[in-house]
């Protein structure tokens, strides 16, 4: 956790947040997804998430 912030510092939601999503409606969480590419630091150097696989591979 950021101490300062107190996101996650992986997936960047709140403790409540992370607590809340398994009850949060569909539209709850895409608009908290939209709004955490905002929370990430603009010096941290992250460019968004990258998977290691390809679809093809499943």
């Amino acid at each position: 956790m950021d101490a300062e912030q107190r996101y996650c510092a992986g997936c960047l939601r709140t403790l409540d947040e992370i607590a809340r999503w398994g009850s949060m409606s569909e539209i709850e969480q895409a608009t908290l997804l939209q709004d955490l590419p905002g929370r990430r630091p603009q010096s941290s150097g992250y460019s968004g998430f990258t998977p290691s696989f390809s679809r093809n591979a499943l």
